[in-house]
């Protein structure tokens, strides 16, 4: 098991941990059939507890705080001992309470997923394995001390994972070591990068901070608007929805709104900044950190605007909102949502002024 400092050090900046510290098996028989009429096509998965994980190879003692959990999306993929190619099915339902995590769902028709549906009707016991990734550093607890977290004591050395999001949830054989360091898992030898900002309660993972809809996951989502928008509309409305699905980015109940309600891509922009806005201000609630130190290693992550000139950069401004998000989108190339993000921090004067015409 690495040591506190040790692991401190992993933490310092950019950050890289092996995928398989990321995966935790939190209960034995977890895994049951749904109670319902359709009982043996959906699952039932409680993952965890809230209860402290002891000696995992990794983190020591280790717990997950239920208050900072999240999901990473609408419905939480399941798969067979962490492996992608290996899909079991999907949530239909999941809930984080005072209880802890849990998961209804249904089985995919795939060989895979309908074999281990039939050995759990014989009776074959499951049990249920977490990947998730910390949104902040975790809570190092050293040797000879102890934290609180979901009403229990964890004793040192190990840690505490204050924020984090769950990526998927698997089903494993029973009888399996539980938080054993397995190459079998999460990539083999794969690695995750983090870049841990506390001031922004974000994480990066070698992968996007979000991705727009797409259209089978908004087809998931919304059947009967996508049949509306795609199967059943006409050529105008298909390029309606187009247009709405790029500006809405990654908010896929804005689209719907904006799609069923029939609004244009210029409301939905202004729906979709006002969201950000919110975000944002959440996020800048914690004062700025002095740049020294340890802190100023992370300022050099925050992304910052190139100096101008003041001549050259009163005469280039723009002097509308809308304007900045098409000029930065001609310049740097990129999608309207990409340009909206850029010019909510570029230009915040001018998205509050776009605000307030809404």
């Amino acid at each position: 098991m690495a040591t506190k400092s040790e692991t401190t050090k992993r933490f310092a900046g950019g950050t890289r941990v092996p995928a398989t510290a990321c995966v935790f098996t939190c209960r034995g028989e977890a895994v049951t059939f749904a109670d319902s009429d359709d009982e043996q096509k959906k699952f039932a998965i409680e993952a965890y507890d809230g209860g402290i994980i002891a000696n995992h190879w990794y983190w020591g003692n280790l717990a997950f705080d239920l208050g900072g959990l999240k999901f990473a999306g609408r419905r939480t993929p399941v798969l067979d001992t962490h492996d992608t190619s290996l899909r079991v099915g999907f949530s239909t339902k999941q809930t984080i309470d005072d209880e802890g995590v849990h998961f209804e769902g249904k089985y995919l028709s795939n060989p895979k997923a309908q074999e281990l549906r039939s050995d759990m009707k014989e009776g074959y016991p499951m049990q249920a394995s977490l990947s998730l990734e910390p949104t902040t550093k975790p809570e190092f607890v050293e040797d000879g001390q102890s934290a609180e977290v979901n009403g229990r004591t964890l004793k040192g050395p190990g840690a505490i994972f204050r924020n984090a999001r769950i990526r998927e949830v698997s089903m494993c054989s029973f009888g399996a070591a539980p938080n054993t360091r397995s190459t079998a898992l999460a990539g083999g030898d794969e690695t995750f990068e983090f870049s841990i900002d506390e001031r922004k309660d974000d994480i990066m993972a070698n992968e996007k901070k979000s991705e727009a809809v797409t259209l089978e996951s908004f087809k998931a989502d919304y059947p009967e608007i996508y049949g509306q928008a795609v199967a059943a509309g006409t050529t105008a409305e298909r390029q309606r929805f187009a247009e709405l699905r790029e500006a809405c980015g990654d908010d896929g109940e804005l689209l719907a709104t904006a799609f069923a309600d029939g609004h244009d891509v210029t409301w939905a922009l202004k729906q979709r900044n006002q969201r950000l806005a919110t975000e944002l201000a959440e996020a800048k609630k914690t004062p700025p950190l002095p740049p020294n130190g340890d802190d100023a290693a992370r300022q050099e992550f925050v992304e910052q605007p190139a100096p101008k000139g003041q001549d050259d950069a009163a005469a280039n401004r723009p002097t509308t909102f809308m304007a900045a998000v098409e000029a930065y989108q001609t310049e740097h190339t990129c999608t309207t949502s990409e340009a909206v993000d850029k010019c909510v921090d570029l230009y915040p004067d001018l998205h509050e002024a776009m605000k307030g015409g809404a």
